[in-house]
């Protein structure tokens, strides 16, 4: 079986049916819940400046006028990180308490690790190497040394990686698939944080073997056989837009010597063959490669950048009786995920828009891809153009369809609108390698980040739904074949709140 023959076989066999849902346990085994957090042993600490007392420009300014470049130095870091991938918040129901943080993830499971790469030592006042980044205690890991100098002054590097088990304690088979959600996730979170310091954000094109041995993933005897953990992709961040990575320079960064073990993070494990056969064929011997970036959007928000990141929620209840938003805020939120060349589009259904009536609509993030999305969906359907990139394809309410299709989850229906994210899939798949799978995913979790704090911008609540039930979408959608496969659902409304929880300082453990 060829790589691409194996992701397109997992893919089939981890879709949710009616009577059959894909593959777990069937329980929630909390006594093996893996702890939330990575650390290595035997490291020296960096710790990191809390930069909640920081000012950040306006979060509509970051989509529109250019911030000034702040200089790469520890505190810019901090800020850089903390605003990424760090806590936002801390929820209390009296003796239990769980952490939130920037980036969504998953059943807040949070499979995604981050590793810093520098070769100056001015940026974070200490000597340069190779840094894991520990969210819960805001620190720098060292786990290597670097050879000095390589980068520029301006530049440094940020890995991305995940822990597949994480995900699969809660979901078995599928957790393949939310995992590369969260990796996505994690993208637009660090692009975001960047444009806060003025920064630029590129995935570097790179084998991912040396990805993986760049931020010593390769080096197995100090990781847990049962908890691997996979490279995704890796960022160059700097000063200036244009700036490229020579590839040789790149080779050059790599260190013989790593140290540390990592920390258990499950007593026992469960076991899923087809998970290790499609992380194996989407990316080994693949090269890693940049996609498509959102186009500037017009933001009308006096909240700050920070305040959004920090106020970003998964909503759990959407209030219906408050579900109503406006046209303006509708097309703001699906404008701010606009861009050209994507092959990811967005089906959504409307429930309450002022000025629209309900229906299932199409986005098209690139109108140029209008022909071929008609050739390969429902030919009856109308392709009324409404907006600038929306179309309207069928006139009716579509709040069961889409509970429905959201494995019976009322807050699919229950807010303004739903949508799932419709991808050009298996003859792009063929045509670009088995990586372009996780790369799908990758685009939907940044597109779900970026609505997340649209929303929030807006004073509203969004969720990114998981479970849904596939070919049922397809079916609604008339796909043929499989030229189109839905991978991300997601929903945007009016959360009603838990008043029991409380809120608690994000860090209140290091500051107590």
């Amino acid at each position: 079986m060829t790589n691409i023959d194996t992701v397109l076989d997992y893919h089939e066999q981890t879709k949710h049916y009616y009577r059959r849902y894909a593959r777990s346990i069937g329980y929630l085994d909390w006594a093996n819940k893996p702890y939330a957090y990575r650390e290595y042993t035997n490291t020296s600490k960096l710790p990191l400046k809390l930069c909640f007392d920081n000012e950040t420009p306006l979060y509509k300014e970051l989509f529109t006028d250019p911030v000034d470049a702040k200089d790469i130095n520890y505190e810019t870091i901090s800020q850089f990180l903390q605003f990424s991938m760090g806590l936002a918040a801390k929820k209390s129901t009296g003796s239990d308490s769980w952490e939130l943080r920037c980036n969504a993830s998953s059943g807040n499971l949070h499979p995604t690790e981050s590793y810093i790469l520098t070769t100056h030592e001015d940026q974070i006042n200490a000597s340069c190497g190779v840094f894991h980044y520990n969210p819960y205690k805001h620190e720098l890991e060292r786990v290597a040394d670097t050879p000095t100098a390589l980068l520029e002054n301006d530049t440094f590097l940020i890995g991305i990686s995940s822990i597949l088990y994480r995900e699969i304690w809660k979901y078995g088979e599928r957790a393949f698939r939310y995992t590369q959600l969260d990796a996505g996730h994690a993208l637009r979170s660090f692009e975001i944080s960047a444009l806060m310091l003025g920064w630029n954000v590129k995935v570097l094109e790179m084998q991912h073997e040396e990805a993986e041995a760049l931020f010593g993933l390769n080096h197995k005897d100090r990781f847990i056989a049962q908890e691997r953990e996979d490279i995704d992709m890796v960022l160059q961040i700097s000063m200036m837009s244009q700036k490229s990575i020579n590839p040789e320079i790149l080779s050059g960064l790599i260190s013989n010597v790593f140290v540390g073990k990592v920390n258990l993070l499950a007593s026992e494990h469960q076991s899923w063959e087809l998970i290790d056969s499609v992380e194996d064929a989407s990316s080994k011997a693949q090269t890693i490669s940049s996609f498509p970036s959102f186009s500037q959007h017009t933001s009308n928000s006096e909240q700050s950048s920070k305040d959004v990141v920090l106020k970003r929620r998964s909503a759990q209840m959407m209030d219906l009786h408050r579900s109503q938003i406006s046209k303006t805020q509708f097309l703001t939120l699906l404008n701010s995920v606009g861009t050209t060349g994507s092959k990811v589009h967005l089906a959504v259904f409307i429930n309450n828009v002022e000025e629209l009536e309900s229906g299932l609509y199409l986005y098209l993030r690139d109108e140029e891809k209008l022909t071929h999305l008609k050739e390969n969906l429902r030919s009856t359907f109308l392709y009324q153009k409404s907006a600038p990139n929306l179309y309207l394809l069928e006139l009716g309410d579509y709040k069961q369809n889409s509970k429905n299709i959201s494995c019976s989850q009322e807050i699919a229906s229950d807010g303004a609108f739903s949508l799932g994210m419709l991808c050009e899939f298996e003859e792009n798949i063929k045509l670009s390698g088995a990586l372009e799978y996780k790369k799908l995913y990758w685009e939907c979790g940044s597109i779900g980040q970026q609505l997340y704090l649209e929303a929030t911008s807006l004073s509203l609540s969004a969720t990114g739904i998981g479970c849904f039930l596939d070919d049922a979408m397809h079916s609604l959608l008339g796909v043929k074949e499989r030229s189109y496969q839905v991978l991300y659902h997601f929903t945007i409304g009016r959360a009603i709140v838990d008043m029991r929880l409380q809120n608690l300082h994000p860090y209140s453990h290091l500051i107590s």
